[in-house]
């Protein structure tokens, strides 16, 4: 049994090299796309709120395919390519530079994106979402994404935006287990990115104490 799994994964795995070789811009898109719906479907059904009606699939639909196959994937292949050609080098200092330059850069914009996605797709206004959310969603992503972003330049350029696709599907996982349905009256929302502004709120930790 454990043989013919190996023996499909590696199957699986030699066809979508060989796709990735011949399309990589357009298997990066196919892959964004499925692993970013699969983690909007995962939020949804994680969503214990009063009055949730289910999975919204047209939510899934404008999130894995606008966000993560229009907007994430393409920007991730041009900024992970031009490192590749310009800064090849995997030295300390070489991989420091990169990651640095994607926190200020890159980063905050996708989580801007995230945010204004999400926002959008609950009815919000993004402006307002992306204004009351976007710092302290970068400050607590500078918890993970330097070393995962150093990490991430030392593999082979062509498998560099499917690891930033895992990291970040594991990422809103967590994010998802750390908000637990009990505490989702202290201001835990169904966007990952939000959750992610609440993180390390005081008010978490030290619910207020109800009126006598």
């Amino acid at each position: 049994m454990l043989a013919h799994v190996r023996s499909g994964f590696w199957k699986v795995s030699s066809r979508y090299d060989a796709a990735l070789q011949a399309n990589p811009l357009r298997v990066k898109m196919i892959s964004s796309a499925f692993i970013n719906s699969l983690a909007d479907f995962v939020i949804q059904m994680s969503d214990t709120a009063p009055g949730k009606q289910g999975w919204d699939v047209k939510k899934t639909a404008i999130y894995g395919i606008g966000y993560g196959a229009i907007w994430y994937a393409p920007i991730m292949h041009v900024v992970t390519t031009t490192w590749g050609r310009l800064l090849p080098g995997t030295t300390v200092l070489s991989l420091a530079f990169k990651s640095t330059v994607d926190m200020c850069t890159v980063i905050p914009t996708h989580l801007a994106a995230v945010i204004s996605v999400q926002a959008a797709t609950r009815g919000k206004e993004p402006l307002p979402a992306v204004r009351d959310n976007l710092y302290k969603a970068w400050t607590n992503a500078l918890i993970v994404w330097p070393p995962v972003l150093m990490g991430v330049y030392r593999i082979p350029v062509a498998y560099r935006v499917l690891c930033m696709n895992f990291v970040s599907f594991n990422w809103n996982c967590f994010l998802i287990w750390s908000t637990s349905a009990d505490r989702r009256e202290l201001g835990y929302t169904s966007c990952p990115v939000e959750m992610m502004t609440k993180w390390h709120s005081d008010e978490i930790y030290h619910p207020p104490i109800p009126a006598n």
